[in-house]
Formats: structure tokens, sequence, C-alpha cells
């Protein structure tokens, strides 16, 4: 492998592992949203008489 080709490859590597935490990043607080959204709504409900679920 040349030294040129070694670049290009840990340079692909890293794009790939900025683009995996990126989308980590999205997951984890797209996450909070939906856990924040179901415990308001476990409330709710609890409010209203209902048996929460897990």
């Amino acid at each position: 492998m040349t030294n040129t080709t070694a670049n290009n490859v840990e340079v692909d590597a890293n794009t790939v592992v900025d683009v995996l935490c990126r989308q980590v990043a999205d997951l984890t607080r797209q996450n909070a949203i939906l856990t924040a959204a179901n415990s308001a709504m476990q409330a709710r409900l609890t409010t209203i008489g209902g048996e929460p679920h897990e």
C-alpha cells in the first residue's frame, strides 16, 4: 500500500467515524425526546386512572 493510499484509507475511516458519531448523537437526542414524551403520557394515563405500562 502506498503512502497516498494509506492516507486515503485513514481519511475515509475518520469520515466513517465522524458520521457514526453524528448518528449516535442524533439517536441519543431522539431517545431523550421519546423518553420524555413517554413519561408525560404515562403521567397523563395515571391521572385519568389507567394503569401505566413498562
